[in-house]
């Protein structure tokens, strides 16, 4: 529901003879969606009945917007929070430079899943509290890819390449994000031997997982050609690869 549709939207919520949550809420996340924030808050004070999904909608989209005051009345308004809603407030307080909010709401929640632990881990990786990020994702039970991609990407920032490839070879799953990641770290660390050597053991290198490669290697001209040189670089983005290989050879000026 984007721009001049909430237009339409709005006309027919208006006749509408009957409406249920579902109705209600659609509109109010139509309006955070356009940005009209005070239309969606004015509408949920209207709602005769609202469920979880209501005030999981209302909390994330006034996170979205930067008020954390006003969604933390929504959230302090609702008599049942499920985990989604916590995560919810987790995922604001990050999103907004809050870590310590969400760390103190984390410990808070009654009940916590895998999004709830990735959230804190990555707002703690965000806040540059690599070490803090570790003990979580040690004491984490369960972990999904994007938790260890998450520690991975934490540690290739702190410049600890070392130890991001040693818990890179633990993943017991390994998606696209997490090797580009590993990848692009030891790009970015001036290890590009070792970047060519991951890349050719990566299972299946199609034309869209080269794009990204690229575009991770974009900026460095010596990893530029390590990546158009190897074996089984498609063709069909050789063109791509001269065109970056050009751009950093002559760089834009501002």
């Amino acid at each position: 529901m984007r721009s001049a549709r909430i237009i339409d939207a709005e006309n027919l919520f208006d006749k509408m003879p009957r409406r249920n949550t579902v109705t209600w809420n659609a509109m109010i996340r139509g309006y955070f969606q356009n940005g009209l924030f005070d239309k969606a808050m004015c509408l949920f004070n209207q709602m005769p009945e609202r469920d979880a999904f209501s005030y999981n909608t209302m909390i994330s989209g006034l996170m979205q917007g930067g008020n954390v005051d006003g969604a933390k009345e929504v959230f302090d308004g609702m008599v049942v929070r499920n985990v989604v809603t916590w995560n919810s407030m987790i995922s604001g307080y990050v999103r907004n430079g809050l870590i310590d909010e969400a760390m103190r709401a984390f410990r808070d929640m009654p009940v916590r899943d895998v999004v709830s632990w990735n959230l804190v881990i990555g707002g703690l990786v965000n806040s540059e509290r690599i070490d803090m990020a570790e003990l979580y994702f040690k004491e984490m039970g369960a972990r999904d890819v994007v938790s260890w991609t998450i520690m991975v990407s934490g540690l290739v920032r702190a410049g600890r390449i070392a130890e991001a490839r040693k818990l890179f070879e633990e993943m017991p799953v390994k998606d696209i994000q997490a090797w580009n990641v590993m990848i692009a770290g030891y790009v970015e660390n001036g290890c590009v031997d070792m970047a060519e050597n991951l890349l050719r053991r990566m299972p299946v290198l199609t034309s869209q997982r080269w794009t990204c490669i690229l575009l991770k290697f974009e900026g460095s001209k010596l990893a530029l050609q390590e990546a158009t040189m190897l074996q089984g670089f498609p063709s069909s983005l050789e063109l791509q690869g001269q065109d970056q290989l050009s751009s950093v050879d002559h760089p834009t000026l501002h």
